[in-house]
């Protein structure tokens, strides 16, 4: 079984109401899904006041995540699946266009022979 978990950055991201509006980040849960070829089971966010949003979409093959900190214009991500078919690329290159975000640092592993 294939599992690779890709933990993302997006910095810089230059309009910083999309990364304040949780009703925006569920939406991108949503299509992040779609575009990575992954069956979605649930999305759920939460508004953090004063500002920040947390969301993550729960996959069958595992998840994906989005925290916001507007005030320093940066999005923290995580897409994790066990689908060999997995489009981690597509995924990363949609969200840093959706934040509008200069700035993309990415790190992965494997995690399929841990146990």
């Amino acid at each position: 079984l294939v599992m690779k978990h890709v933990l993302f950055d997006l910095k810089q991201c230059l309009i910083t109401p999309p990364l304040d509006d949780e009703e925006y980040v569920r939406e991108t849960l949503v299509e992040a899904a779609k575009i990575a070829n992954l069956e979605l089971l649930k999305v759920d966010t939460h508004k953090f006041e004063p500002h920040g949003v947390t969301g993550y979409a729960l996959l069958a093959e595992s998840h994906i995540s989005i925290h916001t900190w507007p005030e320093d214009d940066v999005a923290r991500c995580d897409l994790f699946s066990c689908n060999p078919k997995t489009d981690y690329k597509s995924v990363i290159q949609y969200m840093q266009t959706r934040f509008h975000s200069m700035e993309v640092k990415r790190w992965g592993c494997d995690r399929s022979n841990w146990l």
